[in-house]
């Protein structure tokens, strides 16, 4: 959207401009070049890119780094876990929830974290729902999305008071034993603030299972 006529400009209208423009795999304007599997190989890709680009390559080479630490410390709590089934929720149009489905970084997340998806059946990064179908699949875990655009069921409190005033959705095993995580949804795309969204989905889940034995 950043490169759209009505933003910057399309890439192309930059490029004749002798303009440069970098922009996210995750976010290429042709579809069938978007990977089906987003991962940190691809987000540590492009940070070596972009510190490339800015010549500050021994920067770059210091946050992958550091963040494969945290890949490290994740997949050593991941063996914690046994069976934990999470659902994201991202935000609802007309009413109808809109989760993570197979493909995407969600999807890379909850593997890495040591859980299964419920919806890693629905072949999407994210993709519509039902109530119904969340209450019929009824995971351990919900991971909320917390977004700052201020619109009405946004945030990840508001999802929250919504779970716990709708009779169908109070029932949830999740929303009856507080099992809710939010995460910004700016962490929840491929890029350099994800590994802040892994390791907090990754410390709930060792400390809700921890509270569940």
């Amino acid at each position: 959207s950043a490169f759209a006529p009505d933003a910057v400009g399309e890439r192309s209208e930059l490029r004749d401009l002798e303009v440069p423009a970098y922009l996210s795999s995750n976010d290429c304007e042709d579809p069938n070049l978007v990977s089906a599997e987003g991962g940190f190989e691809q987000i540590f890709a492009e940070v070596t890119d972009i510190a490339t680009i800015f010549d500050v390559a021994d920067r770059g080479e210091d946050l992958i780094d550091a963040q494969q630490e945290v890949l490290d410390q994740v997949a050593a709590s991941a063996q914690a876990l046994d069976g934990v089934e999470v659902a994201w929720i991202y935000s609802t149009i007309n009413g109808a929830p809109i989760v993570a489905g197979n493909a995407g970084l969600p999807q890379t997340m909850t593997e890495l974290a040591g859980a299964e998806n419920a919806f890693d059946d629905l072949d999407a990064q994210w993709t519509e729902t039902s109530w119904d179908q969340i209450s019929q699949r009824d995971p351990d875990v919900l991971v909320l999305a917390d977004l700052s655009r201020g619109l009405d069921g946004d945030s990840a409190q508001d999802k929250i008071k919504t779970l716990r005033a709708d009779p169908v959705t109070a029932q949830l095993a999740a929303v009856r034993e507080d099992r809710m995580v939010a995460i910004p949804a700016t962490e929840m795309d491929p890029s350099v603030r994800s590994i802040n969204a892994l390791e907090t989905l990754s410390e709930a889940l060792v400390e809700l299972e921890g509270a569940h034995r």
